[in-house]
Order: C-alpha cells, then structure tokens, then sequence
C-alpha cells in the first residue's frame, strides 16, 4: 500500500494499517516529517502572529528612536534623556543609552510569552521567560551580545527603520523561524512515537507475538495519524493543552487494535 492508502485507511480501515510493517524505514520516517508538520501548525500559527505583531511594535519603536550610534563599544546619542521602555502584549524594548538598566532587570520584567529586547549602554539584549514557546528554539533565555561583536555599521536607526518596513526581512524571518522551530518538534515526535514503540514491542511479548521491534515501529508510526490530528486541533483552540500524554495513550490503543488479529488466543486451553 501507498503512503497516501495507509493515511485513508487510518481513517477508515485501521486494520489496514497492518500493511505498514512492509513500507521502508526511508518512507516511515518520511510519514513522521509530515505528521510533525502537523503537529508543528500551532506553534507556526503563534510565530506568524508574533512577527508580524513584532514588526508593527518595530515599526512604533523606531518612530520613538532617536539618532544614535555605535562608539567605542557603547550605545551613544545626542539627545538627553533619550531613554525608554515600549511595551506591548508581545513585547518589551528598552532603550538605555545612560546605563539605568541591567539586562537582568530586562528578563524580571516578563511574563508568559513576551520577548524583551534591550539595547542597553554596552549590550544588545535578547530575553524571554521559562514558559515561552520560544524557549526551545534559543540556547539560551538570556543572550547578551557586547556591542564589540557587533557592526557598528549595521546597528543604527536607519537599519532598524528599514527593515521595520521591509516586507522581505520579515518574511526571511518567518522562514528561518519555521525551519528551526520544526527541528525540535520533530525530534521530541519522534521520541515519542520511539517510546510507544517500547511498550508496543513489550506487549506484543507479553502477548506472544511475533512482530519484530522494527514492524512494531512502522505500524505505530502509521497509528498516531488520527491522534496526531486530534491533538493538533486541541492545540490550535487550546493552545496550553498538553498533547504528549493524549498523543501517546491514543495511538497505543490504535495500535492494539490494529494488531490484535495477529495475537494468539490467550483465552484458549491448550
């Protein structure tokens, strides 16, 4: 059967899905990529609106901005008292050309998913919480970068205003923010349908099967379609809704009953 067949039969004939056993370890993995594109839609729905929330706020800040530049590894303007915080449900900027602020003091002020940016005296600033969705795609909640690694060309009002209004730049961005967003969706999908493979593989044993580890792992591949949906879709209208656990639990029941044709009687006397 086709890769297309055995999505159909998930829906209509899951004892079908038997026939998964067969498919190659190069087409298994390739159903996998796809289911995590599914499951990846919530999160890529919560970045597409973030960066676009994100360029409008840009857009706002570099109207506050005032001229200012890069010397000596400092943040340097000519106006007085030039210092503020924006903030918006998505975001918190501050510009500290005086040096008020730490960039500790950056990372205390947020709360649930809003990103704070800084450009402090001698340091950009990039911060978000423990409970952010952005939290797996950074190596760290807090990144200071030194102005001294930095162009000092590069980082000015100009370049900020430019590509607050470059359609190109944010849609680059949307991009780049998909793919490595997808990465560790896939992994941890992966491991999970790995793990239910462990526990469908002992409990064909405790049931007297004969199917191997690796046909164990291409049906339940093939059994977590209709769960994959599923949770995919309580994500999106509950976005706090944890889909490990239902993920899992579905397609082992799936899976039992895909393979329950295969298993001896047990009930029978010898």
């Amino acid at each position: 059967m086709s890769l297309f067949q055995l999505f159909k039969s998930a829906f209509r004939q899951p004892q079908n899905l038997l026939f998964a056993k067969d498919k190659s370890f190069p087409k298994t993995f390739l159903y996998l990529l796809l289911l995590s594109v599914v499951m990846f839609i919530p999160i890529g729905i919560e970045i597409e609106n973030v960066v676009g929330t994100v360029q409008d706020d840009l857009k706002a800040i570099t109207d506050q901005l005032p001229d200012f530049e890069i010397s000596d590894d400092q943040l340097r303007t000519d106006q007085k008292d030039a210092g503020f915080i924006y903030q918006t449900d998505y975001l918190i900027f501050t510009f500290d050309p005086e040096g008020k602020r730490e960039a500790s003091d950056l990372q205390n002020d947020l709360i649930g998913n809003i990103i704070g940016v800084g450009l402090l005296k001698d340091q950009f600033v990039f911060a978000v919480t423990d409970e952010n969705l952005l939290t797996s795609l950074v190596p760290s909640t807090l990144m200071k970068i030194p102005y001294k690694n930095i162009d000092s060309q590069i980082l000015t009002k100009e370049w900020l205003t430019s590509t607050a209004q470059s359609s190109t730049s944010v849609s680059r961005l949307v991009v780049i923010s998909f793919l490595i967003a997808l990465l560790p969706i896939a992994f941890d999908f992966l491991l999970n349908i790995l793990m239910i493979s462990l526990l469908a593989n002992i409990f064909n044993r405790m049931r007297r099967g004969t199917m191997r580890f690796s046909e164990t792992f291409k049906i339940v591949s093939f059994s977590a379609t209709i769960p994959t949906i599923l949770t995919t879709l309580a994500m999106v209208l509950i976005p706090a809704f944890n889909a490990n656990y239902i993920l899992m639990v579905l397609t082992f029941f799936i899976y039992m009953r895909v393979i329950k044709p295969t298993l001896p009687d047990m009930t029978r006397k010898e």
